[in-house]
């Protein structure tokens, strides 16, 4: 309930969103159609799971993880850059290794911000150790970090930061613990600026109508690599989250550092 009050939504009204649009994905790819159709039958079914995902984990942890982890299986049939961070906030490695086989003959320099987060963010995620993030992902990430990325268009350098104060240095040193503490927390202060000024307009936003998605995928699973990464360095994640979420960090950056860390838990 209190993820709810956070965002200022009805439960029931966010319990019928998230069946309806489970219901609508599952009626689309059961739908026998022309080839054309099929591919964009495909592409509106893993939006709704997706739209499903974000609407139960607010409500459910265990089907907003099952919902992730569709989502990224049916995003595999087509070429949206969303389809990895969908497999990280399933905490999904078999589905993370089919998309990184994907990126692996495309070459960095034509990759676009959408892609650049999702390929950094995959490896981050997926190595054992960060000399296993390949310099020019890091470095095409780097050249791209003015451009816009994600659904809520945000500028890639905040996404970025975070990610590489995780996997560069020791994670355990008081400077680097602070980096990675004042960078998530960046990050997640202007999720919540976007989504307070979504919220402005309480009819549209309560009804459900609005595009912006309370909880937004490229975000919880930035949380979770840079989770991830910490935990593999010896730091307790608990401890660096409470550390993050004090009077200068939005509710709403809370909720998500809390729906990240469930959603961990299936790791």
């Amino acid at each position: 309930m209190e993820l709810l009050e956070t965002f200022q939504l009805n439960a029931t009204l966010v319990k019928a969103a998230a069946v309806s649009y489970e219901g609508y994905a599952l009626a689309l790819l059961k739908r026998e159609t022309e080839n054309k159709q099929f591919i964009i039958n495909v592409a509106q079914a893993a939006s709704c799971q997706l739209i499903a995902a974000s609407y139960w984990s607010l409500l459910d942890f265990s089907r907003a993880h099952k919902m992730f982890g569709y989502a990224s299986e049916t995003y595999l049939l087509t070429r949206s850059s969303i389809g990895p961070v969908l497999a990280i906030c399933a905490q999904d490695q078999r589905m993370a290794f089919k998309y990184l086989r994907r990126f692996t003959d495309v070459k960095e320099e034509i990759l676009s911000p959408n892609s650049s987060l999702a390929l950094i963010l995959l490896q981050a995620w997926m190595a054992e150790s960060p000399r296993e993030v390949s310099k020019e992902v890091r470095d095409r990430a780097i050249q791209l970090e003015s451009a816009r990325a994600g659904r809520l268009y945000l500028p890639l350098r905040l996404y970025l930061r975070p990610v590489v104060a995780a996997l560069d240095g020791d994670t355990a040193t008081a400077r680097q613990r602070g980096d990675i503490i004042s960078s998530t927390r960046e990050l997640l202060n202007r999720v919540a600026d976007i989504i307070r000024v979504a919220m402005l307009d309480k009819h549209h936003w309560q009804q459900l109508y609005r595009l912006i998605l309370p909880i937004e995928a490229e975000v919880i699973a930035t949380i979770c690599v840079i989770s991830q990464r910490i935990q593999r360095a010896g730091v307790v994640a608990d401890d660096l989250w409470r550390q993050i979420a004090d009077d200068r960090l939005d509710p709403i950056g809370c909720a998500y550092l809390e729906i990240a860390a469930k959603l961990a838990e299936y790791s």
